[in-house]
């Protein structure tokens, strides 16, 4: 398991690697309504599938919005997030950041592929924006010092 994130640029950096479009949005709402609620500014980029996560993740490297944490979806095409969670961790520059798998399914062989790949957490998605705020709160709790 990783340390908890040290923020001491006052910033967190977010990465949504998601192709589904309301559960992005449900992502993106969740965060924003944290906003005032930590000490710190968030940023939030989102990639529709695993090859765009990766080449986001890898163009930021060395920057001020250098992802900090990925909330990561496992069905996407081109790249699905067991090929992400893989490439991430065999990646020098990227094998650091936490990621929490928020996937559809609550098959626990699933949750221990994951994790056996190198997810942080595992999570089930919820269908509500209630849930997804609670998600993002237990996530956010978890990963920040």
């Amino acid at each position: 398991m990783l340390a908890k994130l040290d923020l001491a640029s006052n910033r967190m950096n977010v990465l949504i690697v998601d192709d589904d479009e309301d559960d992005v949005f449900l992502m993106c709402n969740a965060i924003d309504s944290r906003m005032g609620n930590y000490p710190f500014q968030i940023s939030r980029k989102v990639a529709n599938d695993g090859v765009a996560g990766i080449e986001i993740a890898k163009s930021l490297v060395g920057t001020d919005a250098a992802p900090d944490l990925m909330l990561l979806d496992l069905n996407m095409p081109r790249l699905d997030g067991f090929g992400v969670l893989s490439k991430v961790r065999e990646t020098p520059e990227l094998r650091h950041i936490p990621i929490v798998v928020i996937t559809t399914t609550a098959d626990p062989d699933t949750f221990d592929k994951a994790t056996a790949l190198g997810a942080n957490g595992v999570v089930t998605k919820p269908r509500s924006a209630e849930a997804f705020d609670k998600i993002i709160d237990v996530v956010f709790d978890t990963w920040l010092v």
